[in-house]
């Protein structure tokens, strides 16, 4: 939000929830033509609302992010998602 003109891109991709509350970071994988794929905001269950993931720590967490980086990079490897894993893993303490 910091950032000039971040409002409208948080905006435009949905990173604000019907009530004009923002969780920071929200994050939105693009395609080539600027259209959204996919982004942080994963419903927890069936019944309940999407939920931003922020900074990934949460083994759900971890799971929706490494669906977004191949949502944007589909030739990430099973290795490769391990390696970002273990690091989300051992940075969250």
């Amino acid at each position: 939000m910091n950032t000039p003109g971040g409002d409208k891109w948080i905006n435009k991709f949905g990173g604000v929830s019907p009530a004009g509350e923002v969780s920071l970071p929200f994050m939105v994988v693009l395609d080539a033509d600027a259209k959204r794929l996919i982004d942080s905001r994963r419903a927890t269950d069936r019944n309940s609302k999407d939920k931003n993931i922020g900074f990934p720590s949460e083994p759900a967490e971890v799971d929706w992010f490494l669906r977004m980086l191949k949502q944007g990079a589909p030739n990430l490897t099973d290795e490769e998602s391990r390696q970002i894993s273990i690091m989300l893993q051992q940075a969250s303490g």
